[in-house]
């Protein structure tokens, strides 16, 4: 899955642009999600995404974060949920 920030947000766009062009040349890799998974790069919001991505998708074996304030509600949302987190790539944030 990738998480983006505001719906339309330029960076968050770009990337998954950029993320899809690889997956096409990858056809193994699934993304789940047709857009960016709006978190207005919020921890909270990101954490209520997250936590509504793992009761739709039962197998989730990366995540993208464009932002790492995102990243940090991956993160609660896989120990509120009692998973183990798996591969997750983000931008850097001093509280990871």
């Amino acid at each position: 899955v990738f998480l983006g920030g505001p719906a339309g947000a330029l960076v968050s766009t770009q990337e998954f642009a950029g993320l899809q062009e690889v997956l096409a040349e990858n056809p193994q890799v699934t993304l789940l999600t047709p857009e960016p998974v709006v978190t207005n790069w919020d921890p909270a919001q990101a954490q209520q995404a997250m936590a509504g991505l793992l009761s739709q998708f039962s197998d989730i074996d990366a995540i993208i974060a464009d932002y790492g304030a995102a990243a940090n509600g991956v993160i609660r949302a896989y120990e509120a949920a009692g998973l183990s987190l798996p591969l997750l790539a983000t931008t850097d944030d001093n509280s990871l």
